[in-house]
């Protein structure tokens, strides 16, 4: 009931409230749907941010509330967003305070965002952002609060690592939950994905661990945040990976023994895979792209 009455309220609010809409110098509307508190936004404030995009049915298409990677945008630089696609950013945010909450309508004619433009029929030609001041914070503050959050997550990715090297412990020691898949590969899948399963020709999004039985780590795919894109079957990866993912689809997370002669054979990956090289790794599909539909 709670959601039922939010669409309705978002669906009616540029309609039924005219008397309250705004306009930036280009004509812009939007709403101020709470002020706020606390001191107004300075020249070189970041203000950290959520924000839904919304249809003209009330419905939302997307959220993004993101506490492990929180959105910021420099005031200074508001012309400049690429995500919250205004060019008068600025003139809505002048005033801004923390806890603020705009509602900010966005003509798909000229929108870049290609998630919005998509939307557009002949009878809507506009989405709503629902945009959200969660904090806002001066040059030290930020860096504090950017500071802190790279140490939580170097935290939680050493524990990761941890338990991955502990499973690689648990697997040359013997562990049984590991099945025989073909040519000596192994696989113990820890969580299920969902759609069909990876085959010659699909690209896909791919987070890995890589290590040797020593527990040398020689592949880290977390270096880069949004994971690695390869095409199953053209010669980018190792002969074990073109096998084995043909049984793995999108959101599949496991681990996986290659043999080496399905990995780099006699002749290694110097430096860091010595030849005739067992390799363990944990695995976790971000991402497919069918054949038929890879761009």
């Amino acid at each position: 009931m709670k959601y039922l009455l939010y669409i309705l309220f978002i669906s009616l609010l540029f309609l039924s409230c005219k008397k309250d809409l705004r306009y930036t110098s280009d004509g812009t509307e939007y709403q101020i749907l709470k002020e706020g508190s606390g001191e107004n936004v300075k020249e070189f404030d970041y203000i950290r941010y959520n924000f839904k995009i919304i249809d003209h049915n009330g419905k939302v298409i997307q959220d993004y509330i993101d506490e492990k990677y929180p959105k910021f945008i420099k005031f200074s630089d508001t012309s400049a967003s690429s995500i919250l696609p205004f060019s008068n950013l600025r003139e809505i945010l002048v005033s801004s305070k923390k806890d603020a909450k705009y509602l900010i309508k966005k003509s798909l004619e000229t929108t870049s965002d290609t998630t919005s433009k998509n939307l557009k029929t002949a009878d809507n030609n506009f989405v709503l952002y629902e945009l959200e001041i969660r904090d806002i914070l001066n040059y030290e503050e930020y860096l504090t609060y950017k500071n802190n959050l790279a140490q939580k997550e170097k935290e939680i990715f050493e524990k990761f690592e941890t338990n991955v090297k502990n499973e690689l412990n648990n697997f040359y020691s013997g562990d049984s939950g590991y099945k025989d898949f073909e040519n000596g590969i192994k696989v113990k899948l820890i969580e299920a994905g969902e759609g069909s399963q990876l085959k010659l020709g699909d690209l896909f999004k791919v987070h890995y661990l890589g290590y040797l039985k020593d527990g040398k780590k020689i592949a880290d795919s977390y270096k880069i945040s949004s994971g690695m894109v390869y095409e199953l079957g053209s010669g980018q990866i190792i002969k074990g990976w073109n096998r084995v993912f043909q049984n793995f689809n999108k959101g599949s997370k496991g681990y996986v023994f290659i043999p080496s002669d399905l990995a780099y054979g006699p002749q290694g990956n110097l430096p860091e895979v010595p030849g005739n090289s067992d390799l363990f790794f944990y695995i976790e599909i971000l991402d497919v792209k069918i054949k038929n539909n890879a761009d």
